[in-house]
């Protein structure tokens, strides 16, 4: 027989509202607001957090759209070598064949001599990654030989519409010899905020200032000096009344 429970007050029942909450309802963390964005939202943070890139680099290009070539945000160092920011806003975390066909896009376009491979990559995305795409880019030998032995399932037929792109011959050679897989990495969501937070002047407009709630009420303790104190005072004076 399956017995009844009460079901319990909900946690927010107890909480002490502040006068933002009472207005606007319940503070939606950083976090939650970075995760609920759209496509057009997404495309705004990262122009924000290209505000930040810019004070490291020479320059900084948007390349987003139709024939990117793999590469969406272009950050030029001064020594004039490049890092890409590959911003994705799935609405779930990027597998590793998202991530296997941005970095079989980039190889294939560096190969055709349309520009130089960067010397880092990173995987912005508003989900962040799953746990098999963190486990490749942790290991670049594993990544390798992951982009490799599934080229023709993943890659093949994705890297450009015009044609089917085979891993063999000269750019097999390309990718086993002259592709540096330690390149790849990504920025986790938490660090993403933080950069915008610290470094740009658009996260109290995006996020707000207020990111918790007032704490709990504080129980004060029934007996303290001070409260020992005070009661004694008030029974000498009642003793004094008499």
């Amino acid at each position: 027989m399956e017995l009844e429970t009460e079901i319990p007050s909900p946690k927010s029942a107890h909480v002490p509202l502040s006068a933002v909450s009472a207005l606007a309802g319940e503070v939606i963390s950083p976090l939650k607001r970075l995760q609920q964005m759209d496509a057009d939202d997404w495309e705004e943070f990262t122009c924000e957090l290209a505000t930040y890139w810019k004070t490291q680099y020479s320059r900084v290009n948007r390349v987003g759209g139709a024939g990117d070539m793999g590469r969406d945000v272009i950050a030029y160092t001064p020594d004039e070598n490049w890092e890409n920011f590959q911003c994705k806003y799935y609405s779930s975390p990027l597998n590793l064949s998202d991530v296997l066909l941005e970095i079989g896009k980039l190889c294939y376009h560096s190969h055709q001599g349309h520009f130089s491979m960067p010397v880092k990559y990173y995987f912005v995305a508003k989900s962040g990654l799953n746990g098999a795409s963190l486990n490749a880019l942790k290991d670049s030998n594993k990544l390798k030989a992951d982009l490799i032995s599934g080229w023709d399932k993943k890659c093949k037929d994705k890297i450009t519409k015009k044609k089917s792109v085979s891993l063999e011959g000269d750019f097999l050679k390309f990718v086993e010899h002259n592709v540096d897989f330690t390149i790849f990495d990504q920025i986790p969501s938490l660090k993403l905020i933080e950069l915008h937070k610290n470094h740009t002047p658009y996260y109290i407009r995006r996020f707000g200032i207020l990111e918790f709630d007032r704490p709990y009420r504080a129980t004060p303790p029934k007996d303290t000096p001070c409260v020992r104190i005070v009661v004694a005072s008030i029974n000498l004076q009642i003793n004094r009344a008499r």
